[in-house]
């Protein structure tokens, strides 16, 4: 990739300079995460102290790089943000990534490769619960479309290999 031109630089709302350690690291937990988490499981994944989440998250939507996308009950406590980082967010992650010139050390990988192993924990539970519904309701429901669980199949069998490509690096 090229280096940005000064025009385009310009009309980036997200400052580069600005984000670093916890922020580029809540940034890599959404994105491990498929684009969307809540505030608690950011904090967990993302490496940030409880006091500061909130500052951290904040700044990032006001630069464009996340947004709030909803709330969602957590636990028997108060509903969670909901965050989605934007296409803005994804391109700033990229470009930081391109100029850190130093390979992700060990732990690094080691962390992606547990946030891949939970999310398709999840993304399997997700589908073995839709599979049990479908199954037990098909006849009724006359509306199944098999398609879609097998793109939810694929995408979890993808999901696996990149979770066996990041344990292999590591």
């Amino acid at each position: 990739m090229s280096p940005m031109s000064d025009s385009k630089q310009s009309e980036r709302s997200v400052p580069i300079g600005k984000i670093k350690d916890r922020r580029e690291s809540l940034l890599s937990a959404l994105e491990l995460a498929g684009g969307e988490a809540t505030t608690p499981t950011l904090r967990e994944n993302g490496d940030v102290p409880r006091g500061s989440i909130n500052y951290h998250l904040e700044l990032l939507e006001e630069w464009g790089a996340i947004m709030r996308v909803g709330s969602e009950q957590v636990g028997g406590g108060e509903k969670a943000v909901v965050w989605a980082i934007t296409d803005e967010g994804r391109d700033a992650l990229e470009e930081i990534r391109e100029r850190d010139e130093s390979p992700p050390s060990a732990s690094e990988l080691e962390g992606r490769a547990d946030l891949l192993e939970a999310r398709v924990k999840r993304l399997e539970a997700t589908f073995n619960k839709f599979a049990y519904v479908v199954n037990q309701h098909e006849e009724e429901l006359d509306v199944v479309d098999s398609g879609e669980l097998e793109e939810f199949d694929e995408e979890l069998e993808r999901l696996n290999e990149e979770v066996d490509r990041l344990e292999e690096e590591i």
